[in-house]
């Protein structure tokens, strides 16, 4: 550094070669400076004639160049990242003011840039971990930078100015090109002295390389305050919705000039900070669900889909692991408008873009019943989600190719309600030495800590449950359940964890793993109980189906709302129920079906109606009008008997009811004959 840090900076003379004391905070003033001159004279006079303003920028930049290599070559790697972001800010803030780009054609300024990036780009690749840590002071100078005043706002104001405009010819050729091991950072070849080589870079190039960097911090940036995230950048995430929205409802996008880099760049950031699950609600409060679903309805979007398509599948992806999001991207419909996206994906021959679709389709997914042409495409997408689990459970950090086991596992987990995907991925004969079902078992002992650790990491412990659910649906299987049984180590791990509050997977579990009930457990059976299996969303239809019913019949009938709280383990309580209950009713809604925990629950007392050899009557009562079944399990173990339509008329249905009650002479296991054969 300096010999003196406080010495004043000498008074400018007409000797621009003289040489001041190099100073990182004096250089930042300098750069600085450049914005004043910008903003207090008229732009359009510093090239039509000579001004004092054109010495003194050319003046500012020479001194910056002199001195840059000296001072930042000085300091520690994360300070020099971070002075090298700063210059990068203020050179973004002179260039949005710079109308005519008159600051942008200095050779000077173009020098300054290369060393800058150059600069950067030795660090990521000098020590790539180190660099990872302080990615989010980067990407937090970088948004601050981009909020302060509204400059994102500016930014693309003038970019989407400038698609009217032509764009100038010298535009940046060889002298940045992407690292593919590095895609925020660029290697600069030792062209800078070789004039016949260089080429200016314009304003919109130089947008696209800034929010490149940005892109690449937030992918690699772990966030330490979600509400000050929200606080500060709310402002920034929805000018790059606002922006992105512009360009693809734009008619004549396909012909735009501005450069379809910046969009992609910008749509990376979205999709990088929309995977941290915290966000979710940010970008749900802004209408990202809502915009994603419309930017793929576009022309835009399907002449671009090989540019745009990963990230926009990916983003909303993203948003459905968010109860909120979900919510809205099914408002949207957006499994109906992802689906008439198929052939057009499977069409660019890009396994890439084939599997981020195929994620987003199956979480967004409301339906079971999928036309036959569909199961092969997501049968697809099931083994390529599981063989990339077979990879990530070995990385140091749980994540593979910018997924994360628990994305994966909630991925498979949602795929499994499908009974032809499970028997394709569990039953599969592959050179593995593990078969799939002890790899699941396996993956738990591996990770079932991260149930038990409150200081775990949220990504790991989301896997971990995941991992159970997915166990919990391999329970459910005659077939496989048998093969969990044998391997000791799990079962040692279920039984532990099924004596823990909060685990009620694992008490699901434990009971499929059991087997037949015991003696004991039959003589605690003393006369006839209805069982009610419902969703909590239609509590309200439940209560007054209920009330109806006990004046009817003199049978007791058992609900968890008026014997257990809503935050204890069900399954404790539930499982004895189910097992002396003579009649079981599941209140069929939509909600129903995709509540997991309903497929135990029918499952289980068709299981003990078998083991105990007597004959449990099952009646569905249905709660929406024109009802089908939207998850295969339930028209597997319901199908259509026994069935009681829906009727506004409660009354009328509890009738049905206790009509089915006494007249069914059929036993349970008859009733449904297709979960008990092997297919």
């Amino acid at each position: 550094m300096a010999e003196n840090d406080s010495t004043t900076l000498k008074e400018k003379d007409s000797n621009k070669s003289t040489k001041r004391t190099p100073n990182y905070f004096k250089l930042l003033q300098e750069i600085d400076n450049t914005l004043k001159l910008l903003t207090d004279s008229n732009s359009s006079h510093l090239v039509t004639r000579e001004t004092s303003h054109v010495s003194e920028i050319e003046e500012i930049l020479h001194y910056v160049n002199i001195n840059l290599d000296e001072i930042i070559d000085k300091m520690t790697d994360q300070k020099r990242a971070m002075s090298l972001i700063t210059v990068f800010n203020i050179v973004i803030r002179m260039c949005t003011i710079d109308e005519i780009d008159f600051v942008i054609s200095l050779k000077s300024f173009q020098s300054m840039i290369r060393k800058a990036l150059n600069k950067l780009e030795i660090i990521a690749q000098k020590e790539p971990g180190n660099y990872k840590v302080y990615a989010g002071d980067m990407l937090d100078s970088i948004l601050m930078n981009l909020a302060e005043d509204n400059l994102m706002q500016t930014c693309f104001e003038r970019l989407c100015l400038n698609q009217n405009k032509s764009i100038k010819s010298n535009i940046l050729g060889n002298l940045f090109f992407l690292l593919k091991s590095n895609p925020a950072l660029y290697y600069l070849d030792s062209i800078e002295n070789d004039e016949e080589k260089e080429e200016n870079i314009d304003y919109n190039e130089l947008i696209a390389k800034y929010m490149e960097c940005a892109s690449s911090h937030s992918f690699m940036v772990n966030l330490r305050s979600v509400y000050e995230f929200g606080k500060n950048y709310h402002p920034v995430i929805s000018s790059m919705l606002k922006f992105i929205d512009k360009y693809v409802t734009d008619g004549n996008n396909e012909n735009s000039s501005m450069p379809l880099e910046i969009i992609t760049q910008t749509l990376s950031i979205l999709w990088s900070l929309s995977d941290k699950i915290v966000l979710v609600p940010l970008f749900a409060e802004l209408g990202c669900a809502k915009k994603s679903i419309q930017w793929i309805a576009t022309n835009c979007f399907a002449f671009h889909i090989k540019t745009l398509g990963d990230a926009i599948f990916s983003i909303v992806h993203n948003l459905s692991r968010d109860k909120t999001g979900l919510t809205q991207l099914r408002n949207e419909k957006a499994f109906e408008v992802l689906m008439k996206y198929k052939q057009l994906v499977e069409e660019q021959n890009d396994e890439d873009l084939k599997l981020s679709y195929g994620m987003a389709l199956i979480s967004v997914t409301v339906s079971d019943e999928q036309p036959e042409e569909n199961k092969e495409f997501i049968i697809w997408v099931s083994r390529t989600l599981y063989g990339l689990c077979k990879i990530t459970i070995y990385e140091d950090d749980l994540r593979y190719n910018g997924c994360h086991l628990s994305e994966l596992l909630e991925l498979l987990h949602q795929a499994f309600a499908n009974t032809y995907v499970v028997k394709d991925i569990l039953s599969s004969e592959s050179n593995d030495e593990v078969k799939p079902v002890a790899f699941f078992a396996q993956c738990l002992l591996s990770i079932y800590g991260a149930l038990l650790d409150k200081e775990v990491d949220d990504l790991e412990k989301r896997a971990a449950k995941y991992l159970l659910k997915i166990l919990l649906q391999i329970s459910n299987y005659h077939d496989y359940h048998k093969e969990l049984t044998e391997i000791n180590q799990f079962c040692v791990i279920i039984e532990g964890l099924s004596k823990r509050p909060k685990q009620d997977d694992a008490k699901r579990i434990w009971s499929n793993l059991q087997g037949e009930i015991s003696s004991n457990q039959l003589k605690k059976e003393k006369s006839s109980m209805i069982y009610i299996s419902y969703d909590r969303s239609d509590e309200k239809f439940c209560e007054s189906f209920i009330g109806e019913l006990r004046k009817r019949t003199s049978i007791p009938v058992w609900v968890d709302f008026e014997h257990v709280e809503s935050w204890d383990d069900m399954w404790e309580y539930v499982l004895p129920v189910i097992q002396s209950a003579t009649v079981i009713i599941p209140i069929l809604s939509t909600a129903y079906g995709e509540n997991t925990d309903k497929f135990q629950e029918v499952s289980y007392a068709i299981g003990t109606s078998k083991s105990q050899d007597k004959s449990k009557k099952l009646i569905a009562v249905t709660t929406e009008p024109d009802f089908s079944f939207n998850r295969a399990w339930m028209e597997d173990l319901i199908g259509e008997h026994n069935l009681v339509p829906f009727d506004n008329n409660t009354d009328n249905v509890v009738f049905k009811v206790c009509a089915q009650i006494i007249h069914s002479k059929k036993p349970l296991m008859k009733c449904f004959p297709r979960i008990t054969k092997r297919s």
